[in-house]
């Protein structure tokens, strides 16, 4: 028997696999749902993670302030925990938003603070994600 905190925790994980396959209408569905269970339980730690995702939906959907909005309470949410590695990861998505939206220099800020976040903590495979990032924007 599974509580429904146990599901909550995985929600934000399969709103992203629907945003990854393209089904960005089911994975607003999903990460609503999870962020409406997350906040009246208090889920901080999964909380900052609904939040990367439904920025990231946003995104995709050209909503800006939207996105802007939730990345700022995921910085935040993770920067009071401490929890620097969602830190890192919103930052990231932070970074990609400006790229996407013509502002190099905002997401080169955003992009080298999670860099900095993602070394520190000796995250390999961000550091080499973030690290292309930054290539890529030097090169555009």
């Amino acid at each position: 028997v599974y509580k429904r905190q146990d599901v909550t925790w995985f929600l934000p994980v399969l709103a992203w696999a629907h945003l990854e396959a393209g089904d960005v209408e089911q994975a607003e569905e999903v990460v609503g749902q999870a962020i409406a269970r997350m906040r009246p339980e208090n889920l901080r730690a999964v909380l900052v993670d609904a939040l990367r995702v439904q920025a990231m939906v946003a995104m995709r959907q050209g909503r800006w302030a939207e996105a802007d909005q939730a990345l700022e309470e995921g910085v935040s949410l993770a920067r009071g925990m401490p929890y620097p590695y969602a830190e890192g990861r919103l930052l990231y998505v932070y970074g990609e938003m400006h790229i996407q939206k013509g502002e190099p220099v905002l997401a080169r800020e955003r992009l080298e603070t999670a860099l900095a976040i993602f070394q520190q903590l000796g995250a390999r495979k961000d550091v080499e994600r973030v690290e292309q990032a930054i290539a890529d924007l030097a090169s555009s």
